[in-house]
Parts: C-alpha cells; sequence; structure tokens
C-alpha cells in the first residue's frame, strides 16, 4: 500500500518537466514487462482520469493534465491506478476496490449508444450503433464515426440566405441506458448522457446559434465570433441561458435534485437565469441554480470537481465521497434497474471509480466488499427490473 508520502514524492515526480524524459524512459521499461491483457479497458480518456485523480490535490486542471499525458504510454495509466485504488479510507468513506471481474449470465448490461432522432416534420430516426452510412432521404445526415459513434448535420451555407424564424428543429433523446453524440452544422460537438433530450434548429441562421437541452450534455462549442451559442436549460419550474463563444462545458439538470448544475472545463462562459441572476464562470468553475422549499431561486459560483463531474464523458463513474443513494441514483439511468431502499441510507459513501462498460453485478459486487451494504436482485410483475438494497 502507497503511503501519504510516498504518493505527494510520486506527484512530484510526474510534474518535474525537466525529469519528463527519464520518465518516459523509465515507463517505456514497464510497459514491456506488462502483461498486455490486463490493460485492454484503459483507453487514452480513461488514463487521463486515472492520473487527474491523483494530481486534483495539487489543484491540476484537465488541459493541464492532457499535456502531462500526451506520448506516454499506458503503462503509466496501470501503475497509477495500483497507487489510487490502494489509499484506503479517507473522511470515514469505503474505497471501491475494482477488483471484481466474475461476469454472469444473469448480468444487467451497461448502456449502449442509442437515441432517437425525430426531424422537424415529424419523422423519427431511430439510431442504434456504428452504420457509417447517409440516412435515407436525408442527404446532410450520417451516422458516422470519426471518434465515437456520432449523427454528423453537414453544413449547408444556404442557411444565410435565411431567416432565424423560419428554421425547422431536430430533438434528439436518448432512453434510460443509452447515449449519443451529434456534430451540428457548425461544427459544435454535443455528447448526451442517457434519458435526456437536445433541441435544436436543422440549421443556425443569422443570429445566435440556440438550442434547448433536458437532462445532462457536455458541450464542445465551435468558435464563431460573430454568432454567439446558446444553450437554454430548465428544471424544477425555472430556466437558465448558458452563453458562449467557444469552449467546453457540461449542463446537469438532473443529477443534483432540483438544481441545474453547469461546469466549466476550458474557457468561460455566462449563465443568467430567468430571474435575472448572472455569474461569470472561467475553467474549473461550475454553477448552480436551485430552489428552496420556499420557492426562492438562487445562482451561485463555486469551484467545480472535474474529475467527477465529467468522467461519464470518458466512460467511467467516479464517486467522490458520494453518498450511496445519490450514486445509485446516477447508476439506475446507466443500466435501467430501479434500486428499492429497505433503510436509510444517506450515511453511507463511497470512493473509487468504476468503467461504464462493465456490467452491473460487477459493480454491486464492489460495493459489498467495502462493506455496509447488501444487494438482492428481483422484479415486478410488470417486467421491471429492480434492486433491493439493505445496510448490513
Amino acid at each position: 500500500m502507497a503511503t501519504r508520502e510516498e504518493l505527494d514524492e510520486l506527484t512530484r515526480l510526474l510534474t518535474d518537466s525537466d525529469r519528463s524524459e527519464k520518465i518516459t524512459q523509465w515507463l517505456d521499461g514497464m510497459w514491456e514487462q506488462v502483461d498486455q491483457t490486463t490493460l485492454v479497458d484503459i483507453g487514452a480518456g480513461r488514463s487521463e482520469l486515472i492520473l487527474e485523480k491523483i494530481l486534483q490535490r495539487k489543484g491540476a486542471t484537465r488541459r493541464r493534465l492532457r499535456r502531462v499525458v500526451a506520448g506516454w504510454t499506458a503503462a503509466a495509466a496501470c501503475l497509477l491506478a495500483l497507487l489510487m485504488y490502494s489509499t484506503g479510507p479517507r473522511n470515514g468513506t469505503e474505497p471501491l476496490m475494482a477488483d471484481h471481474t466474475e461476469t454472469s449470465a444473469d448480468d444487467f448490461d451497461p448502456g449502449t449508444d442509442r437515441a432517437v432522432l425525430t426531424l422537424g416534420d415529424g419523422r423519427e430516426l431511430v439510431l442504434d450503433g456504428y452504420r457509417e452510412e447517409q440516412i435515407r432521404d436525408e442527404p446532410r445526415l450520417r451516422v458516422g464515426r470519426p471518434e465515437n459513434n456520432i449523427l454528423v448535420h453537414l453544413a449547408d451555407e444556404s442557411w444565410r440566405a435565411r431567416e432565424d424564424d423560419h428554421q425547422r428543429y431536430n430533438e434528439l433523446r436518448t432512453p434510460v441506458g443509452g447515449q449519443y453524440r451529434v456534430m451540428l452544422p457548425d461544427g459544435t460537438k454535443v455528447t448526451l448522457n442517457a434519458s435526456s433530450r437536445l433541441r435544436y434548429p436543422q440549421d443556425f441562421g443569422l443570429g445566435q446559434r440556440r438550442v434547448e437541452l433536458e437532462g445532462e450534455g457536455y458541450f464542445e462549442v465551435a468558435s464563431e465570433a460573430d454568432r454567439p451559442f446558446l444553450v437554454r436549460a430548465s428544471a424544477f419550474g425555472n430556466e437558465q441561458d448558458v452563453r458562449v463563444l467557444g469552449t467546453e462545458f457540461n449542463i446537469n439538470t438532473y443529477d443534483h435534485g432540483a438544481s441545474i448544475v453547469t461546469t466549466v472545463a476550458s474557457g468561460s462562459v455566462a449563465v443568467a437565469s430567468t430571474s435575472g441572476d448572472r455569474v461569470l464562470l472561467a475553467s474549473g468553475q461550475e454553477s448552480v441554480l436551485s430552489a428552496s422549499p420556499y420557492g426562492e431561486v438562487t445562482l451561485r459560483r463555486q469551484p467545480a470537481d472535474l474529475t467527477a463531474t465529467l468522467a461519464w464523458v470518458d466512460g467511467l463513474f467516479v464517486f467522490n465521497n458520494e453518498p450511496l443513494p445519490k450514486l445509485l441514483n446516477r447508476v439506475s439511468r446507466w443500466y435501467g434497474v430501479t434500486f428499492v431502499f429497505e433503510n436509510d441510507l444517506s450515511d453511507v459513501e463511497f470512493q473509487g471509480n468504476y468503467f461504464r462498460n462493465k456490467g452491473l453485478l460487477n459493480l454491486l459486487k464492489n460495493l459489498e466488499t467495502a462493506g455496509k451494504v447488501q444487494f438482492t436482485t428481483g422484479g415486478t410483475e410488470t417486467g421491471e427490473r429492480r434492486i433491493y438494497v439493505t445496510k448490513v
């Protein structure tokens, strides 16, 4: 088990630019000794998150970490993952040790890339899996794979001759257990999490580029100085507008109850509520629009935990001293199950990471191993998949 002093020494070593060449040589040597079959699940995005988890105490940002890990082999991710998972409990929480790898025919499969696209004329297209081809009767739509499954809207320069009021709108919806990516005609990319909806025009007109979001979405906005990009998000009967020129940010309208959380990964955004409050967010900050039990709506700015908030985009669950009910609320949307709590478990917290492409039973075994909780699978007459949660 690595001590805190040893982790501090590792952090200083990894961030020392004068030793980068020696570090690379050392990692390359370790890579040759590693069994390649043990690393099949570690991709570039995951290795970045693993490294970031270790360095976040030093205030490292995602942008800085992308420069640090550029060109490193997956050996770094393997070694750092072992250190991360051996640091033990902190602040009374239980560490989630991702060491169970058994699979079962009765397992609950993770979510996949799937969505339904409703076109402006009312037609619905089911997007399920990978098809690199044009969509029939829609020459400007493609489902391709430049990075992941992604719906691509090809640009049409004729938009410059049309007025904004005459635009037709498309709607992309992801179900429980689904996610999808879309590239809008201006080049902006949006990743939708499960149970989310994005409404956007088939072409952006001469004015602002405006879209609407419900659920959770990660935006990589193409920069256009003369056409700001606006995202309207709604929850608990209130709305907010996020105004940007070109940046990356996440909007979550369901993970935090009666609130809208906007988290900036790079650049800056302006957030305005319909009640008149405004905040300016820089990289590493987030805003929370929430309502009190008495109906008072407030908009506040606070530091963001980028690792935990943005992990879903890179294929991870990150549990950072997270109460079990809140943790399982996110998990239920991804695996399409309902958790039934037979005790008050709000005082049970967990810390750790889990790959979103793994089966659910593996995660539940890890949680049980950490202690204090037991899971029992079941169902209902309507076919609803239920898992009963008991404190032990």
